[in-house]
């Protein structure tokens, strides 16, 4: 179905999501989907930019998750965008190998999506079609199945959780809860340390437990409403690198 199109609308398909999840993944960060120019296929979008992205999960110069995570462990990984360090570096493999590292791996919930209307090259989530006929995501169901070890999803914004949770996507992924509950008594608490927290934690999902957190957005687009960067790279630390 690459390049379907509905009422003129091209659905893009997820680049990364085939990749498999590495033996010992103990934690899944899960998102929404790239940016346009990332999607499947390139043309006509011109893809990422060499020196620029990277060409793999939250690889976009205005995402900032590749930053937290960096200062959250507090070593130097990656070269600073644009240089001309970036443009020689391996940046992708640096990122598997980091994630792999710390045993973490990432996944994006959609995994064929279209934009709305007029907003084909914007990366927002609100641009994001998520009820258009055709839209197929990812279920974490089934990627739970093949990877015993996983025991934590961290949700890279609110619409991450939404869209896992919601029913026209998986209902039976917890038998009885109730999402919309769970987030509103999450979003009652401090500012900081509610992220530090499950908003469902020790949930029964296919025969094991799992704690469910939501993290700080790490788009540019989200940057700077209320958390500071200290406090953001103070909660990815406590729930991706809570031994470290």
């Amino acid at each position: 179905m690459i390049g379907n199109t509905e009422a003129g609308a091209m659905f893009e398909t997820h680049p990364y999501n085939s990749e498999p999840i590495p033996v010992g993944t103990e934690t899944l960060i899960i998102g929404t989907a790239p940016p346009p120019r990332f999607s499947l296929p390139r043309p006509p979008h011109e893809g990422p930019k060499k020196g620029w992205d990277a060409d793999f999960y939250y690889g976009s110069d205005a995402n900032y998750l590749w930053l937290y995570l960096e200062r959250a462990v507090g070593k130097e990984i990656f070269a600073e965008p644009g240089t001309p360090e970036a443009e020689k570096e391996d940046t992708e493999s640096l990122m598997r190998d980091f994630l792999c590292r710390h045993h973490l791996w990432m996944r994006d919930i959609l995994q064929m999506y279209r934009r709305k209307p007029g907003k084909e090259r914007s990366a927002k989530d609100d641009d994001i079609d998520v009820r258009a006929t055709g839209t197929v995501y990812m279920q974490p169901g089934s990627l739970l199945e093949g990877n015993k070890d996983v025991h934590k999803i961290a949700f890279t914004s609110e619409a991450a959780a939404k869209w896992t949770f919601e029913p026209f996507n998986e209902r039976r992924l917890i038998e009885g809860f109730d999402f919309n509950k769970c987030l509103k008594k999450w979003k009652d608490g401090s500012l900081v340390e509610k992220y530090k927290a499950p908003f469902a934690g020790d949930q029964d999902v296919r025969k094991r437990k799992i704690d469910f957190y939501i993290l700080p957005t790490p788009s540019g687009a989200g940057r700077g409403r209320r958390l500071t960067e200290q406090d953001i790279i103070e909660i990815y630390r406590a729930v991706l690198f809570p031994d470290s």
